[in-house]
């Protein structure tokens, strides 16, 4: 299994970097949009970077390092700045291709499916998408946020505080989680800047030590030992998968949100989009990994607390206590978030399988509740690779739909946006 994974995500590196020149560099060349930048423009970036950004980088990062040693954050950064030109392209797309449903302006990659692809199959193709998504978004996902949720609980009163959890949850995706997305909205963006605090400080803190690290990082990213010894086969899938699990940018995943924006200028959105995952991997994720190797040793185990343990190193017993409020609020949001955007997808499939809207709501909320006990029994390394599996999968599926749709209307090898409004 795990050759497959390297063989496929290999394959999505390569595809990532024929993206970037097919475009024609767009993370360099459309960085003059930024100047036409207006203050609702930035919804959609803020957006993104607020579902991204926590777990994926807190767990993923400490996971990547410990799985693939300190040379996997200069290929994470790498991988992270091709791979956001697909971003680019399935923003551009989902926007393109958003739907109105009753009252309410839908998108995402099915939906794009459903426009642009034609085929026979497209409707075989969609619902494989939008039943692989409703997977990754219940127990392929959702698993590691909240094992990260569950394990930061110790002492007596530990399986306590893991049942109100569950319970909060449970309350919140049976009753309505629109509500508390606003809440985690207002809330993450806070925790945010705490999370930036203290890692810039902690950096700041042993700043001499920084330049001999980031040499080490280089260094180990071509280690010859390393290739001969096979074990750079490990660092590359570990740093591959790790991106896409921090980003998720290709995996069609993130059109669900983005694909609801203004679609009077698409270019800006899509571009905005881009520039996320560039801030949110390229930046923060390289800044974590640093803060990671300097306040820990060799000795690293891979827990869902490796990160909190290094905020206490750095901060002392208040870091302990800021490094579990981080772990739980980025964590609590991220499994919300899942379900949000697993829930508007059954839309969708309920459709086109014709069945009942309000029974395929409940098939996927015993699957998230299936999740819930996969993480509370789950061993951590066991659920990354379930992590792996759903990335292969919707990673697979996306990039296929993005290269028939690009071969058939060429709009972005041309950039004229004439050419797809008259192909429609």
């Amino acid at each position: 299994m795990s050759s497959l994974v390297f063989i496929i995500v290999t394959l999505f590196f390569l595809v990532s970097i024929y993206w970037t020149l097919y475009l024609k560099w767009p993370q360099i060349t459309k960085i003059k949009i930024l100047k036409n930048i207006k203050k609702d423009d930035l919804h959609t970036f803020f957006l993104t970077l607020a579902t991204n950004l926590g777990v994926g980088n807190i767990i993923g990062v400490s996971a990547a390092i410990i799985i693939g040693g300190p040379g996997v954050i200069f290929w994470m950064f790498l991988f992270s700045f091709f791979v956001s030109a697909l971003s680019y392209v399935e923003t551009f797309y989902a926007v393109k291709s958003q739907t109105m449903i009753g009252n309410e302006i839908v998108g995402g990659t099915c939906y794009t499916i459903d426009k642009f692809v034609k085929s026979k199959y497209k409707v075989v193709l969609g619902i494989a998408f939008s039943f692989f998504l409703v997977l990754t978004n219940s127990i392929f996902f959702t698993p590691v946020q909240l094992n990260c949720i569950f394990n930061i609980f110790e002492g007596n009163y530990r399986i306590v505080y893991i049942l109100i959890s569950v319970c909060v949850i449970l309350f919140i995706v049976f009753k309505g989680v629109k509500s508390i997305i606003k809440l985690t909205d207002k809330i993450v963006p806070i925790m945010t800047i705490v999370f930036l605090f203290v890692i810039i400080y902690g950096i700041i803190k042993k700043i001499d030590e920084v330049p001999m690290l980031i040499k080490l990082i280089i260094t180990d990213a071509f280690n010859l030992k390393s290739c001969i010894a096979g074990s750079f086969v490990t660092l590359i899938n570990t740093a591959i998968t790790k991106s896409l699990f921090s980003n998720e940018a290709g995996l069609g995943t993130m059109p669900s949100l983005t694909g609801v924006s203004n679609q009077s200028d698409i270019e800006k959105t899509s571009y905005l989009q881009l520039a996320s995952i560039i801030v949110d991997t390229c930046i923060l994720c390289t800044l974590t990994g640093i803060f990671i190797l300097l306040y820990y040793g060799n000795d690293m185990t891979l827990t869902t607390l490796t990160f909190v343990d290094c905020i206490s190193n750095a901060l002392g017993k208040i870091g302990l206590v800021i490094g579990k409020i981080l772990v739980y609020i980025f964590g609590f949001s991220s499994a919300i978030g899942l379900y949000y955007l697993g829930e508007s997808n059954i839309l969708y499939f309920s459709y086109k399988i014709k069945l009942n809207y309000k029974v395929c709501k409940f098939i996927f909320q015993i699957l998230y509740i299936i999740g819930m006990f996969i993480a509370l029994f789950g061993d951590f390394q066991n659920l990354m690779l379930l992590v792996d599996i759903g990335l292969v999968i919707l990673g697979t599926i996306n990039i296929f739909v993005l290269f028939i749709i690009e071969k058939r209307y060429k709009f972005l090898k041309n950039n004229n946006i004439k050419i797809l409004e008259e192909k429609e």
